[in-house]
């Protein structure tokens, strides 16, 4: 995602962090449509255009010196709408960061069509003072990354292949074979 600011509010509370020895909190991360259309936001805006949908962060990753990523999931039943806007919100509900979007479809999935249509959403902002930021987790959203579930997996069969070994399996010729499966 390019474009993504600091609000007035999100460069004051993080040029306030060092100086009062304190780490912010940006807890939740919110989607828009912009009114039906995509706009260039402006770093005194205190609110998206029109808000959509609020979750909470789930991960946050430093990818590079004060380069972040702000992770979050909009569940399979959330929408339909199309995202234009998004941001990120403190402890406070403040918003403190503002991002363009490209035009992303959020549809929604309801019944038991056994089909998941979670979407995985992520803002990028960059940083003088990464330190400075505190993530919360929602402790009720437990998400698993694809990196952990193939380490889980892959150790998991390792320890299988410890406690069982194969078996060996004897050669023995065509002649021997030939009456082994008469009845």
């Amino acid at each position: 995602m390019n474009g993504t600011i600091l609000t007035t509010a999100g460069k004051a509370e993080l040029l306030n962090a060092p100086v009062l020895q304190k780490k912010v909190n940006w807890t939740t991360i919110v989607v828009g449509d912009g009114n039906g259309a995509g706009y260039i936001p402006e770093e005194t805006q205190t609110q998206l255009k029109n808000q959509v949908w609020s979750g909470s962060i789930i991960d946050i990753r430093e990818i590079a010196s004060g380069h972040l990523e702000f992770h979050t999931v909009l569940p399979a039943d959330v929408g339909p709408f199309i995202i234009r806007e998004a941001g990120i919100l403190n402890d406070q509900g403040v918003l403190v960061a503002i991002a363009p979007v490209e035009d992303q479809n959020k549809v929604s999935i309801t019944g038991s069509s056994g089909t998941s249509n979670d979407m995985d959403f992520i803002i990028e902002v960059l940083v003088d003072n990464a330190e400075s930021i505190n993530l919360t987790i929602d402790p009720n959203v437990v998400i698993s990354t694809r990196e952990y579930v193939e380490y889980y997996i892959n150790q998991r069969l390792k320890q299988f292949e410890e406690e069982f070994e194969p078996y060996e399996l004897e050669e023995i010729s065509a002649q021997e074979a030939e009456g082994m499966f008469d009845e």
